[in-house]
């Protein structure tokens, strides 16, 4: 017996100091392992906190900012801290840990929009959905057929029709385009001229802002001679209009047809106005009849209706100018309320504007006082006593404060430069085209 358990105490002499060694590996195991699960051990790899700005206002969210603020859990992760951190050390931990999130604010700064809206134009005539333009586009046509050689007062109804249409166009609102096509202006109202003249059919001023020079030699390019190509003459606009129309611009397009008589050419007027009016252009066909029987009143006013418009008949040069002015002064009050309307709207868009830019500067503001206030709790309650760089650490909050601050202050100030500059030239462009 004293044989067997000498025995037995020499096998668990052998394995004792094998299981020491095995526990002993296993608690060093554990250890590591769970310094590597505890984000607040010493060993934490805490990234280095940017020093531009820049950097500050993305490097956030930090691990307890906004509504993750814990004091308590601020606490136990700081106590953890290694002892001796340098002032830069200490500082990255309480980026890593409290830095707010600004990237909303910075977003929300880019993204305003300085741009001012104006109201669409006031639109020069009836359109088949009821809508307004950016632009006006105005389109003269004038009937160059033989029977405008007649005269009324002594005066031929060409050199009227010519001295009442120049002073028509000069007087649109600032920024209107304006084209002048004559028909029938060559050959003669022979039978044998037919074709041809039923063929001419001349835009001698291309659709473009007015140019009192231009416009008025344009008019001398031209004399009554043949036949009324009325319906082509109307067919042609269309191309007018969309050679000059830009695809970014939603415009008014607007004819004025000055004639004396109806289509002698074969074509059909009243369905080409229709397909006009009704087309992408939407352009509105008004008519004055100069000197017109009955029939062709009847006839021209039908054109007018067809597109859209309105038929005026005159006898008269006097009748002509008076009919003229009252298309003017519709125009004008048109623009007129335009321009007084804009004139509110681009107020209140400013003030819009400007409130907008004072809300995301006092929420970037608020949120960067809160950073401050949660650094400095920290920094007062837990560091103060044993960092030997505490008068480093607060400088470098400082600077974080300071450069914030700066930015956001200086971005404030940079869109609202821009806010005033773009209302004052809203304000221009509605004086520019405010007529009087």
């Amino acid at each position: 017996m004293e044989e067997k358990y000498l025995l037995y105490r020499k096998r668990w002499a052998l394995f004792i100091p094998i299981i020491i060694v095995a526990f002993f590996f296993s608690g060093c195991g554990n250890h590591e392992q769970d310094s590597k699960a505890d984000p607040d051990s010493k060993d934490e790899k805490v990234p280095q906190a940017a020093k531009g700005v820049k950097g500050m206002l993305t490097e956030g969210p930090g691990k307890f900012s906004g509504e993750k603020f814990d004091e308590k859990e601020i606490k136990q992760t700081v106590q953890k801290w290694p002892k001796g951190l340098s002032a830069e050390e200490a500082y990255n931990r309480l980026v890593y840990l409290l830095a707010e999130d600004y990237k909303t604010y910075v977003d929300q700064f880019d993204s305003l929009s300085t741009d001012f809206q104006l109201n669409d134009t006031p639109d020069a005539g009836k359109t088949t959905e009821g809508k307004t333009s950016h632009t006006l586009n105005v389109a003269v046509l004038v009937d160059s057929s033989g029977s405008m050689a007649g005269k009324v007062n002594g005066q031929t109804k060409m050199d009227l029709a010519k001295r009442s249409v120049k002073n028509f166009v000069s007087k649109l609102p600032e920024g209107a385009n304006v084209s002048l096509t004559v028909y029938g202006h060559k050959g003669s109202n022979s039978e044998s001229d037919k074709e041809m003249s039923c063929k001419s059919i001349e835009e001698v001023y291309t659709l473009a802002p007015y140019k009192e020079s231009s416009f008025k030699a344009s008019l001398n390019e031209f004399k009554s001679a043949g036949w009324t190509p009325l319906a082509a003459s109307i067919h042609s606009v269309k191309d007018i209009f969309e050679e000059g129309t830009k695809e970014d611009q939603k415009p008014t397009n607007v004819v004025y047809v000055v004639s004396d008589g109806i289509e002698t050419c074969d074509g059909n007027p009243v369905k080409e106005a229709k397909q006009l009016n009704r087309s992408n252009i939407k352009a509105v066909i008004n008519i004055i009849g100069f000197d017109v029987d009955n029939q062709g009143q009847k006839a021209l006013k039908e054109v007018a209706e067809a597109g859209g418009g309105t038929y005026a008949t005159v006898n008269s040069s006097a009748e002509l100018d008076n009919q003229f002015k009252t298309e003017q002064n519709r125009i004008k009050s048109e623009w007129r309320k335009w321009a007084l309307q804009n004139h509110g709207d681009v107020s209140e868009q400013y003030f819009d504007k400007v409130g907008e830019l004072s809300d995301i500067s006092d929420g970037m503001q608020k949120l960067q006082q809160q950073e401050e206030d949660r650094f400095r709790l920290v920094m007062d309650k837990y560091l103060s006593d044993h960092l030997e760089e505490y008068g480093d650490l607060n400088q470098l909050v400082n600077d974080r404060s300071k450069k914030i601050k700066s930015y956001r202050i200086d971005r404030r100030q940079e869109i609202k430069k821009e806010i005033s500059k773009s209302y004052r030239e809203a304000k221009r462009k509605i004086r520019d085209r405010d007529v009087d």
